[in-house]
C-alpha cells in the first residue's frame, strides 16, 4: 500500500469577502428568460405557475440594480422580503 504525501502549501488562497467596502444595491427589475419553443402558446398565468412550481424552467435571470446612496444601515429590519 502506497501513501501519498500531503501538500505543504494550499492550492488556493481564500481572500476575505469584506474588503472594507460598504455597498448597497436596490433591485430595479428582474427579467427571467425561458425557452420560447417549449413555452409557445402558454398564457402568462400558466408560465408563471410553471416557473414557481417546476425546476429548470428559467434559462437566465437578468437583474438590474441601482446603487443606494447613502448606504443604509445593516439592520435586518430594513431588508425587504419578497
Amino acid at each position: 500500500m502506497t501513501q501519498r504525501a500531503m501538500p505543504t502549501t494550499p492550492r488556493f488562497t481564500i481572500f476575505p469577502i469584506d474588503a472594507g467596502r460598504r455597498d448597497d444595491w436596490d433591485t430595479e427589475g428582474i427579467v427571467l428568460t425561458v425557452d420560447a419553443t417549449r413555452h409557445a402558446g402558454k398564457t402568462f398565468e400558466q408560465l408563471h405557475e410553471e416557473v414557481r412550481t417546476q425546476r429548470n424552467v428559467v434559462l437566465e435571470m437578468i437583474a438590474t440594480l441601482k446603487p443606494v446612496k447613502p448606504v443604509r444601515s445593516a439592520r435586518l429590519g430594513l431588508r425587504r422580503d419578497w
